[in-house]
């Protein structure tokens, strides 16, 4: 009966890993498809050539795209969201502020009895 279990849950493991690899797969498709230059987006209509170029470089789109994606699922593995082009700040913060105030709404609608009680609040 444990080998069974043992068995089940691999099996919903490696599907689980190989569906968070196909959405990775297909968020990173689908954003470089998208039209538009990014580095020209963010500088502006008015950013001279060389600026965008810089930008380009420094954000990493001057590379193959094959290379970027390598490059960017390797960041994911290894917990690296990147960083937000909008705040600088880095993506897996904002993911955790985000969840957290996510959590902390949702415990405010379970009823009194169901929630975890906690000392001084």
């Amino acid at each position: 009966m444990n080998i069974m279990i043992g068995r089940l849950l691999l099996s919903r493991l490696v599907i689980s890993l190989l569906i968070l690899w196909f959405v990775a797969t297909v968020v990173f498709v689908i954003t470089n498809l998208l039209p538009g230059d990014v580095a020209q987006t963010l500088l502006g209509q008015s950013a001279t050539p060389e600026a965008v170029a810089g930008l380009r470089k420094s954000l990493g789109l001057d590379l193959p795209p094959a290379y970027r994606y390598v490059a960017w699922l390797g960041k994911l593995v290894t917990g690296d969201a990147g960083r937000s082009l909008v705040t600088g700040q880095p993506v897996v913060a904002l993911i955790n502020q985000r969840t957290i105030k996510f959590f902390d709404d949702a415990g405010k609608l379970l009823p009194t009895g169901a929630r975890p009680s906690t000392v001084g609040a």
